[in-house]
């Protein structure tokens, strides 16, 4: 997922999934945000 787990991406995916499936946004659903399992030292992460 994108650094902003989906914030911004969300209308978009959700207008795309609405067109391919012939159905309402309440039927596609919408994201859950939640915060990252378990914390990353950035100077472990692959760059």
């Amino acid at each position: 997922m994108e650094p902003c787990q989906g914030r911004m991406s969300e209308s978009a995916i959700n207008e795309i999934l609405t067109n391919e499936l012939d159905s309402t946004p309440d039927e596609v659903g919408y994201l859950t945000i939640r915060p990252p399992l378990k914390e990353v030292q950035l100077s472990k992460s692959p760059q």
